[in-house]
């Protein structure tokens, strides 16, 4: 990779991929300032990082980061012999390598989609040589960068380098009012994360402060009671604490039943969850939550999770990226043009026992070769070609050109 230009990449590293710089100016509700507090009807104020602390939330938010900075993603080109990778792209040494001097591929990609899916819009600054080729891509904060239509033209002022043509800018969003500005997720459903916010200090403050039971006892004196409730204190909540208490004389424990306005504080927070899910087209067994699980199998479940959750963000990451780190003379190249494509084989493939019953069926009608199953098995190649043959089975003829006796022919 060319080296990068030292004084821009420091400005860009220690300014503005730092949490600590915030814009405090207040654009329109949708084009808000990160992390600028939103008032919602529960009472509770809503800012996209106390929205990313719900575990909920943040259990989705950080499946989809994971699972999209694991696919395999790399630049492709049509050919005769098939779809092939194209190692020698910059952007394929960009995006499925080292983006910047400081971060893994995993890393960044991993860093993108969790900005975005926290702050509606996650920004790279990308670094061209001389020839316009991308050399580094540089994840900028979200709060030091706004975008601005003038002249018909899109510029990004970023803080600390000012205005920057918005094809230098990588900039992944889902949601948008205008086409240009991501919204967040999280602010844009701020009256259901506010109502998750209330539920958990309800949870905290209400729940977590009574106890399940108390001690009754018929005849005990003041010694005696402090005595028992320092031992009580020791095997429950003390260094002990998975010890079993022992109650001397006439004392007695006395569980507490859940009141019918917690059992529905309960409900009301299932449901939240439910909505939660929704909110990021996830399946709740993805995140582990089994109670609200569908009746499939775990393939069924996986081919799900890639068509429903993780293809939209697939398509905008490889349309973002095909329109910013290819040239010019390549987008208008209409034949055998340079494209990425996420491969999310990965997902699909079934247990063993399925994969090789279509590796089976594929070898026999001689579509695949044995180095082709072996290939996708990760295993290498048979020696000196032996694997590169296509075999079909024997009995196999052409309809209408059946061998019967009445042609003259003998029986095998």
């Amino acid at each position: 990779m060319a080296n990068t230009n030292a004084g821009l990449f420091q400005i860009i590293r220690n300014s503005l991929w730092n949490p600590s710089h915030e814009k405090r100016s207040l654009t329109a509700d949708h084009y808000r300032a990160p992390d600028f507090p939103q008032y919602s009807e529960s009472g509770e104020y809503v800012t996209e990082s106390k929205g990313s602390r719900i575990s909920t939330v943040f259990n989705c938010i950080n499946l989809i980061a994971q699972d999209v900075a694991q696919t395999p993603y790399n630049v492709y080109k049509d050919a005769d012999q098939g779809r092939t990778i194209q190692k020698q792209s910059s952007t394929n040494y960009l995006i499925n390598d080292r983006p910047n001097d400081y971060m893994t591929s995993y890393a960044w990609t991993y860093a993108m989609v969790y900005s975005y899916l926290v702050y509606g819009s996650g920004y790279s600054y990308i670094m061209r040589d001389g020839n316009f080729q991308p050399t580094a891509l540089l994840p900028l904060n979200p709060s030091a960068v706004s975008l601005n239509l003038s002249g018909g033209q899109v510029f990004a002022t970023v803080d600390g380098m000012g205005k920057v043509p918005y094809y230098d800018i990588l900039h992944y969003k889902l949601f948008t009012h205008d086409g240009l500005n991501g919204v967040s997720p999280i602010m844009h459903n701020a009256e259901l994360i506010g109502k998750r916010l209330k539920e958990q200090k309800y949870s905290a403050r209400t729940m977590g402060a009574k106890p399940p039971g108390y001690l009754s006892a018929d005849t005990v004196t003041d010694k005696q009671k402090k005595y028992i409730a320092d031992q009580w204190k020791a095997s429950v909540h003390g260094d002990e604490v998975n010890g079993t208490p022992f109650l001397t004389g006439d004392v007695r424990y006395n569980p507490l039943s859940l009141s019918a306005d917690q059992i529905q504080f309960i409900e009301s927070t299932i449901q939240t969850n439910k909505e939660i899910y929704g909110m990021f087209r996830v399946q709740p067994t993805m995140v582990s939550n089994f109670d609200e699980g569908v009746k499939a199998n775990a393939e069924q479940q996986a081919i799900n999770h890639v068509k429903f959750t993780l293809m939209p963000h697939f398509t905008m990451i490889e349309d973002e990226v095909n329109c910013k780190l290819f040239s010019e003379a390549n987008k208008r190249n209409r034949i055998d043009p340079l494209y990425t494509w996420h491969n999310a084989d990965v997902f699909l493939r079934g247990d063993m026992e399925t994969r090789y019953g279509v590796y089976h069926n594929m070898l026999l009608d001689g579509v695949f070769n044995a180095n082709d199953v072996l290939a996708m098995e990760n295993m290498p190649k048979q020696p000196d070609g032996l694997g590169d043959k296509y075999y079909m089975q024997g009995a196999m003829v052409e309809k209408g050109k059946e061998i019967n006796d009445e042609q003259g022919n003998e029986d095998i």
